[in-house]
C-alpha cells in the first residue's frame, strides 16, 4: 500500500483533517506536476504550481506543463 502524493489516500487524510472547510476553499500548493498538481486535481482541490523553487526552478514551465498536460489552476513564482 502506498501513502503519499499523488495517491488519493494522502489527500483524503488531509481533507478529513480540514473537514470544516469546504473543498472549494482548499488549495494544493506545490512545485511538482506529477505529485502535487496531479494529486490535488484528482482530489478535487484547486492547485497552484510554484516555479521559482524546487523541481521546476530554471526550467521552461510552459513546456513542462505541455508535455504531460497536467495543468495547474494557478502558477506563481513563489508564495
Amino acid at each position: 500500500m502506498f501513502f503519499g502524493k499523488p495517491f488519493s489516500n494522502a489527500f483524503d487524510a488531509a481533507k478529513s483533517k480540514l473537514s470544516s472547510i469546504p473543498t472549494s476553499r482548499l488549495l494544493m500548493v506545490g512545485d511538482t506536476l506529477h505529485t502535487d498538481i496531479l494529486g490535488g486535481r484528482n482530489a478535487g482541490i484547486s492547485t497552484m504550481l510554484v516555479t521559482a523553487h524546487g523541481a521546476l526552478k530554471g526550467l521552461d514551465v510552459n513546456a513542462c506543463i505541455a508535455a504531460p498536460e497536467i495543468i495547474p489552476d494557478f502558477i506563481a513564482p513563489e508564495i
